[in-house]
C-alpha cells in the first residue's frame, strides 16, 4: 500500500505528517503561482473560478464521505466482531468452572490464558501491518495453534465421555466455535484496506482541489495563505480520518 510509510507511526504522528505535508505543499504551490501569474488576471477570473471550484468540490465532497462511510462501516463492524470475540472468550472461561471434569476445566482454562495472551501480545500487533495471511504464516501464529488444537483435544476428550447432552458443555463448545469464527473474521477484517487505486484518487482530488484554491482573489497574500492552509489541513484530516479507519 502507498502509505504504508506510516505503519511504525502512531495515530498522533501519522495525523500531523498528513496536516504538515498537506500545508507546506498548499503555501509552497501557492509562492509558486503567485510568482508565475499576474494578480489583475487572477481577480478578472476569479468569478469564473469560483464556480468551477464549487463543481469540482461538490464531487470531490461526494468522493470523499462515500469512501469515510465505507471505512466507518468497516471499522464499527470490525470493532463489534472484537467484542463477540472477548465475549465467547470470557464465556468459554466461565463455562469451563461448570464442566464435571475438574481436570478438564483447569487445563482449558489455562489454555485459554495462554490464549488470550498471544492474541493480545502478538497477534494484535501482527494485524497492524495487515500482513497477518489469515494467521497461518506468521510467527504468533505458529504460537497460537498449539494453543488451539489442545483446547480442540481437551472438549474433544471430554465430549467422548458421553456428555453430548450435557447443556453446559453444548454451550461451553457453541461459544468456542464461535470464540475461532471471530478470530478468523477478525484476521480477514485486518487484511482489508482501502486499494491503492482509491488512495490514488483521493490524493489526486485533494491536489487539484488545492491547486484550484489559488486562483481565488484576495487583496493580502497573507489572507490567501491562510485560507488556503485552513482547507489544507481540513483535507489532511479527512484523508487521515480514512487512513485511520481503515488500520
Amino acid at each position: 500500500m502507498i502509505l504504508s510509510i506510516f505503519t511504525d507511526l502512531s495515530s498522533t504522528g501519522t495525523g500531523f505528517v498528513f496536516v504538515i505535508v498537506s500545508v507546506v505543499f498548499s503555501l509552497l504551490g501557492l509562492f509558486i503561482f503567485k510568482k508565475i501569474t499576474e494578480k489583475e488576471h487572477i481577480r478578472r477570473s476569479s468569478e469564473s473560478f469560483v464556480a468551477l471550484v464549487s463543481i469540482i468540490s461538490i464531487l470531490y465532497a461526494v468522493l470523499l464521505a462515500f469512501i469515510v462511510v465505507v471505512a466507518w462501516e468497516n471499522y464499527d463492524n470490525t470493532g463489534n466482531n472484537v467484542d463477540e470475540e472477548a465475549n465467547s472468550i470470557t464465556t468459554v472461561f466461565r463455562d469451563a468452572k461448570l464442566l464435571g471434569d475438574s481436570i478438564a476445566a483447569h487445563s482449558l482454562q489455562k489454555n485459554l490464558t495462554e490464549y488470550d495472551h498471544l492474541i493480545a501480545t502478538r497477534e494484535w500487533v501482527t494485524m497492524q501491518t495487515g500482513d497477518t495471511y489469515m494467521g497461518h504464516k506468521t510467527k504468533a501464529a505458529k504460537e497460537l495453534f498449539p494453543v488451539i488444537r489442545a483446547m480442540n483435544k481437551i472438549l474433544k476428550d471430554y465430549e467422548s465421555k458421553g456428555t453430548k447432552d450435557d447443556a453446559v458443555f453444548a454451550d461451553l463448545l457453541q461459544n468456542f466455535n464461535k470464540m475461532q469464527e471471530c478470530r478468523r473474521q477478525r484476521l480477514l477484517n485486518a487484511g482489508k484496506e482501502i486499494p491503492d487505486i482509491l488512495w490514488i484518487v483521493i490524493l489526486a482530488g485533494t491536489i487539484i482541489t488545492l491547486i484550484f484554491t489559488f486562483f481565488f482573489h484576495f487583496e493580502h497574500f497573507l489572507t490567501k495563505a491562510i485560507f488556503t492552509s485552513l482547507i489544507a489541513v481540513m483535507m489532511a484530516l479527512t484523508m487521515f480520518l480514512i487512513y485511520y479507519l481503515n488500520h
